[in-house]
């Protein structure tokens, strides 16, 4: 794993993640008890959540975004509906080296 420190990264570009995550949790939000932040965003909110306040440590965040899904809590009509909203929110998927999802 490469460390990255704050410095490393375009501001623009980690809040432009974080609002993207926002709004990814927004539009999923019927699914929230399914869903795990999970990469480099997990820490962040982690140590925002209960970080001593007088404590100035400053987490790098993150430029993408890992949200894993429970199968046993989701059917598969449902990972279905979340598809089609992201996807309704002007979403798409990336594509791997080989063209796939």
């Amino acid at each position: 794993m490469v460390r990255r420190l704050i410095t490393d990264l375009d501001i623009r570009l980690v809040e432009a993640s974080k609002s993207i995550l926002l709004e990814m949790m927004t539009i999923l939000g019927a699914y929230r008890e399914s869903l795990v932040l999970v990469g480099g965003w997990a820490p962040y909110f982690i140590i925002e959540s209960f970080k001593p306040s007088d404590d100035n440590f400053v987490h790098a965040g993150s430029l993408d975004i890992d949200i894993a899904v429970n199968p046993k809590k989701i059917s598969e009509v449902e990972y279905k509906s979340m598809l089609k909203l992201i996807e309704e929110h002007g979403y798409t998927h990336s594509l791997d080296k080989e063209g796939r999802v």
